[in-house]
């Protein structure tokens, strides 16, 4: 079972339990900037050629000759089909953001390449609204729930890279960034029990739940480029656990109106949480080939997600250390993946235009056993690069994904066989990206 939330309300006491979900959520759908990339299914690790390499493979920053600015924007819309107790819901909505910020600078060298970059990648959205509702038989009756769920912020990387040429065919790089990033999520709760007393005494209840955790964290990228032919291109890439520190601030409150004249009761708090999260190593092999004015790029992308940690001082309502507990259950519920990335670029020589395709596909890092529904990602991409002149470059990219997921939360209870209540989800992304670069 998949959680939409990783919280455990404990009604009265007020205590928050965090799950594997928070420490795994910040490093899921790491897209990557840049249209161009985007438009290749992100394999780009072997061709990384503009600025964007400090993210997908820091040692093609030898390949720039020149000084480059580049600047980039995302709009991304999503498309939820919600499947709840007998009721569908359809959801879309669309969040509009910068994808990056970077400068590129070579440094004079009698022979070789030494070239320094630094700038602004917006790697993770959190971005998302959802609302669904649906009337559960519980008990021999039913009763109607509707939940509404608003999601914001981004993890973002400030980056400072550089590369060399070590030697005529072999390039290095590595790629220190300075991680941070915020999400604010926000849940409204409504139940009502007035046409059948299924829920004891209980007539109505609301609950409004906010948490706004924020991430500050480092990590490195290493990169390498071996150029085999003028045609023929190699990469791989080492990314270094991702230490992050979580300073958590929440506020819930939850309202009661009661049948046979009890008086209405109201329970809540704000709470403030610290802990540590790690993400585990991530390694890619890539390749590219160009056959005239074609070319064609592939990586296989590798995680362990068993590897991310949870570390923290807070206690569960038994006054026991929870760390051991997420922990185990990242070792129990998750499992090593292998991301698949295909890239096609073709060049038009009579418009000097190129046109890009890509696929790219990701599993879900949950184990078979846990899931209800496979959710792993499929995404299908297309793009244009033109040169606007011998200086300025622009890039389009749509990318296309779709999966489903089924979530639940703690809010929305258990059925009469004491299994969770929860959504089966249809979901569609739509994301159009805009690059620019200016060499000088």
């Amino acid at each position: 079972m998949k959680f939409f939330l990783g919280l455990l309300f404990i009604a009265g006491l007020g205590l928050h339990a965090q799950s594997a979900e928070d420490a795994i959520r910040p490093f899921l759908n790491q897209s990557g900037p840049g249209a161009r990339a985007a438009a290749m299914g992100g394999s780009f690790a072997a061709i990384a050629e503009d600025y964007t390499a400090v993210f997908w493979n820091p040692a093609g920053l030898t390949q720039i000759r020149k000084m480059e600015l580049l600047g980039g924007l995302t709009h991304a819309a999503h498309a939820n089909r919600i499947g709840y107790q007998g009721t569908q819901t359809n959801q879309t909505n669309g969040f509009t953001n910068i994808d990056a910020l970077g400068w590129v600078i070579p440094v004079p060298t009698v022979q070789g390449s030494l070239v320094f970059a630094f700038g602004y990648s917006r790697i993770r959205s959190f971005d998302d609204y959802n609302r669904f509702s649906g009337s559960p038989a519980v008990a021999g009756g039913q009763f109607f729930q509707d939940e509404e769920t608003t999601l914001d912020g981004s993890l973002n990387q400030w980056s400072f890279a550089g590369a060399v040429d070590a030697t005529e065919h072999v390039s290095l790089g590595a790629s220190l960034n300075l991680v941070t990033g915020r999400q604010d999520a926000n849940v409204r709760y409504f139940e009502d029990d007035s046409e059948e007393d299924v829920i004891f005494d209980v007539y109505q209840r609301d609950v409004a739940f906010d948490i706004s955790p924020k991430y500050t964290g480092v990590d490195l990228k290493l990169g390498t480029l071996l150029k085999l032919t003028p045609s023929t291109r190699f990469a791989a890439t080492i990314s270094a656990p991702t230490s992050l520190s979580v300073e958590e601030r929440s506020g819930y409150a939850e309202t009661f109106v009661y049948d046979h004249a009890r008086p209405d009761s109201l329970i809540g708090g704000d709470y403030f949480l610290k802990y540590h999260i790690t993400s585990p190593w991530r390694f890619e092999l890539a390749a590219s080939h160009r056959y005239q004015g074609l070319l064609l790029s592939g990586a296989l992308e590798f995680i362990d997600w068993t590897q991310t940690r949870f570390r923290s001082k807070i206690l569960d309502e038994d006054l026991n250390d929870i760390d051991g507990q997420i922990n185990s259950s990242i070792l129990r519920d998750y499992r090593q993946t292998t991301n698949i990335k295909l890239g096609a670029e073709y060049m038009i020589p009579s418009l000097g235009v190129k046109l890009m395709g890509g696929f790219r596909y990701e599993p879900s890092p949950y184990k078979t056993s846990v899931e209800n529904l496979n959710s792993n990602k499929r995404f299908l991409s297309g793009g244009i690069s033109v040169l606007l002149d011998t200086q300025v470059k622009l890039d389009a990219a749509y990318v296309l994904g779709w999966w489903k997921q089924a979530t639940t939360d703690n809010l929305l209870g258990y059925n009469d066989l004491g299994v969770p209540l929860t959504t089966r989800e249809k979901i569609k992304t739509h994301r159009f990206m805009v690059t620019v670069g200016y060499r000088f």
